[in-house]
């Protein structure tokens, strides 16, 4: 959270100029991204964000609610205690981890109100208890992938908005990447 110090003032100065940046790189989206970690965050996240039909169908077949706070709230601790014990600061961890939980239930939003016009035959989702597996995976290899970048440049500012730009999945609106960029631009170490 931003508390009224100096130093929160920087962080917020920070942020907003991180903001700006990201938002011109979407605007003109002509700049590509460079070979390396960001791409493989990028993809991580990507993968992860493709088993979110498999979700949403599977809470509509149920009859379940999109929204699951006491899940979000263990997958929220559960990478939190994964990126603490990599050397990440945990609250630009929780940051980004909220921006990805409210990136999936956008997506999960919006194809329940796809079916509710234009219903998919012949298609069945995955267990949800499969994929909260496959989730959790992605969710470790990313915080992992995270730490092994900040750590292999210390001083370098990565930007992943281009890389995360290139993400075309389904029902993934443009604010949805913007938001993931965002939180993913602030994590940093302890």
């Amino acid at each position: 959270m931003i508390k009224g110090d100096s130093s929160s003032s920087h962080y917020f100065q920070h942020f907003i100029k991180r903001h700006i940046l990201c938002l011109a790189i979407f605007s003109l989206g002509a700049l590509t991204a460079q070979a390396g970690e960001p791409e493989e965050i990028a993809q991580l996240i990507d993968q992860r964000l493709d088993y979110m039909k498999d979700v949403a169908g599977y809470k509509a077949e149920n009859h379940l609610p999109v929204e699951d706070l006491p899940q979000e709230r263990m997958v929220i601790e559960k990478s939190l205690a994964e990126a603490e014990s990599l050397g990440l600061d945990g609250e630009s961890v929780e940051q980004f981890m909220v921006a990805q939980i409210s990136v999936a239930k956008a997506i999960q939003y919006r194809y329940r109100a796809d079916w509710l016009s234009v219903p998919e035959p012949n298609w069945e989702p995955r267990d949800l208890a499969d994929i909260r597996q496959q989730i959790s995976a992605l969710s470790e290899a990313t915080i992992q992938r995270i730490a092994d970048e900040l750590k292999n440049q210390p001083d370098a500012e990565v930007d992943h908005c281009p890389s995360i730009q290139e993400i075309q999945r389904h029902n993934v609106k443009t604010s949805d990447k913007e938001l993931l960029c965002l939180a993913l631009n602030q994590i940093k170490l302890k």
